[in-house]
Order: C-alpha cells, then sequence, then structure tokens
C-alpha cells in the first residue's frame, strides 16, 4: 500500500492502481484485512481513477469505500467532490447529508460553499442576461440612428 502512495504522490495513477489493487487482493487472499483498511485503499484507488478522469470507475470506488466504512471521511469527501465535479449537485447534497450523519466533518463545508456560491450565481445570471441582453439593442438602436442621420445628410 505504501508502493500505491508513492507512485500516487509522484503521479503515476497506472502503478499507483496496481499497487493498491494487489493490496486489497494481498490481504484478502491472506484473510488479514479489515473493512476500515479495504475502504480506504478502495478510496485510494478511487482517487487514482479519479485523477485519470474516470469518473465512473472513480465513483464505483467510493461507493464502495462508503459502503465497507460509512464512518470513513475521506471517502465521503471524495466521492462528494466527484459529485460536484460531474455537475450533479442534487446527488452531492444527498451524499452530504449522509456523510454528515455517518461521518461527521468540516471539511464538507467546502462543498456546501461551492454550492451556495453556484445557487447565488444561479440567481444572479439572469440580472446579467437582461444587462448584456439590454447594451446590446441600446447599440443595435445606436447603430441604425446613426446610420439613418448619415443617410439624411447625404442626400441633402
Amino acid at each position: 500500500m505504501n508502493a500505491g502512495k508513492a507512485y500516487f504522490a509522484r503521479k503515476d495513477y497506472r502503478r499507483a492502481k496496481m499497487h493498491f489493487s494487489n493490496a486489497i487482493k494481498s490481504a484478502r487472499s491472506r484473510g488479514d484485512i479489515s473493512r476500515q483498511d479495504e475502504a480506504r485503499i478502495s478510496s485510494d484507488l478511487g482517487s487514482c481513477y479519479y485523477k485519470e478522469g474516470d469518473l465512473k470507475e472513480a465513483e464505483k470506488w467510493f461507493r464502495g469505500a462508503v459502503g465497507l466504512d460509512p464512518s470513513l471521511v475521506e471517502a465521503h469527501y471524495n466521492l462528494i467532490n466527484l459529485l460536484m465535479s460531474d455537475g450533479r449537485e442534487l446527488e452531492a447534497r444527498q451524499q452530504m447529508a449522509v456523510a454528515a450523519v455517518a461521518a461527521p466533518s468540516d471539511r464538507y463545508g467546502i462543498f456546501q460553499g461551492r454550492l451556495t456560491t453556484q445557487e447565488s450565481y444561479a440567481d444572479w445570471t439572469p440580472l446579467w442576461f437582461k444587462i448584456a441582453a439590454g447594451a446590446a439593442l441600446a447599440a443595435a438602436v445606436l447603430f441604425f440612428i446613426q446610420r439613418a442621420l448619415r443617410g439624411r445628410g447625404g442626400a441633402a
């Protein structure tokens, strides 16, 4: 598992995944892995997939980690982060509610802040759009007024 963490730190996610997977398989075959340890390794494995951009596989590992150890803050955090980055705000909110009960942590506050910011942007965007549309309309009206005035001046 330490080799997996070392490769992860070096951003060699392919090798990190191999070492994390081997750690789980080896420990399972010996029968000496706790649910908590397997959850931590599964979360680390999910992080590799996330870093590689394979969100579907990453989500599978994060959800597996949460299932193995519902009190593992890191797994909940990673899953919420994935859901947020994938634009799945409703699911992220639901996962935050689950995490708040199963694995309470102040770390989730960053996501609440991001969701609040997104909501305020959603409320603000229509006003911004109205202002931009109004400015474009005003520019068009001025263009046609200038064109009409030039047309009169040339005919006189």
